[in-house]
């Protein structure tokens, strides 16, 4: 075999590429998605630690973590359905 032979063309290139970014933007929605859920359970396990420094923090920044997170998840499954609707 020669050294083009074994050298990914970049075809092959962009396809591994972008299996890998698909795969990460999953993940990070994934990511995003649990730690939505796991907020209202750090807020009480907060609660009963007695922590209301902490609590009042996370209650400040709730609105903008919800709609950032939100716009995350959003952005995936519409970028999803699009890819779904082309096929």
């Amino acid at each position: 075999m020669t050294k083009k032979e074994t050298k990914p063309s970049f075809d092959e290139r962009q396809i591994v590429w972008a299996d890998k970014m698909r795969e990460t933007q999953r993940r990070m929605a994934w990511f995003s998605l649990y730690g939505m859920l796991l907020y209202p359970v750090t807020l009480i396990i907060l609660d009963l630690l007695g922590r209301k420094v902490a609590i009042e923090a996370l209650v400040n920044i709730a609105p903008t973590y919800f709609v950032s997170v939100a716009a995350i998840i959003a952005a995936y499954y519409t970028k999803e359905a699009i890819i779904e609707r082309s096929k």
